[in-house]
Formats: structure tokens, C-alpha cells, sequence
């Protein structure tokens, strides 16, 4: 897209490919969350080493549920929470924390 060109509402107002990047407690490693490349909608969570970020790894992916935050336990651990985004909030199912080395 050119700069003297405004985005299409779609794309002013779709949510970020990835959000909430956080470095492992080590600064070895960077977890973010990120859309399935299954063209499913569905949020993930990836890992990527902070030397490499290309070697970017899902490391929990639900195909009905989405994740929706993490934190770092540890430099290996990480806790995070589920939801749905593709239901409404009174159909919500497998919500809690989960984690995952």
C-alpha cells in the first residue's frame, strides 16, 4: 500500500497478527501470541529463540479455543488461559490455567 493510500476499514480494524510478546526470564527466548496459520481464526502460543526469531514454534494450539494470555514460569514454563472468541461469553468451555513447557 502506497502511503498516500488509507487502509481498508477491514485492515485498520483487524486484530494484530501477533500480540503480547514477552521475553523469557533468561532473555534467551521470546513467547507471543499469534494467529494459527490454519486459517482457522484461532490464537496460538509460539516460542522463538531471541538469535533466531524465523525458528518461531507453536507450543499450544487449540482448534476450539483460542489463547487469550501467558505468563513466564521459569526459563522452560509457561502458564496461560483459554477462551473462545468464536463463542459468545455464556458458551465459553475449557476455560483455567494451563501450562506448557
Amino acid at each position: 500500500m502506497a502511503a498516500d493510500q488509507l487502509p481498508s476499514a477491514y485492515d485498520f480494524f483487524r486484530n494484530a497478527a501477533i500480540s503480547s510478546p514477552k521475553l523469557s526470564p533468561d532473555g534467551r527466548h521470546l513467547a507471543l501470541i499469534a494467529y494459527s496459520s490454519k486459517g482457522d481464526e484461532r490464537r496460538t502460543l509460539a516460542v522463538a529463540p531471541v538469535d533466531n526469531l524465523r525458528k518461531l514454534s507453536v507450543v499450544a494450539y487449540f482448534d476450539d479455543a483460542d489463547v487469550a494470555s501467558f505468563e513466564w514460569v521459569n526459563n522452560q514454563r509457561l502458564v496461560f488461559g483459554l477462551v473462545d472468541n468464536q463463542s459468545p461469553k455464556g458458551l465459553q468451555h475449557g476455560s483455567g490455567l494451563y501450562a506448557v513447557n
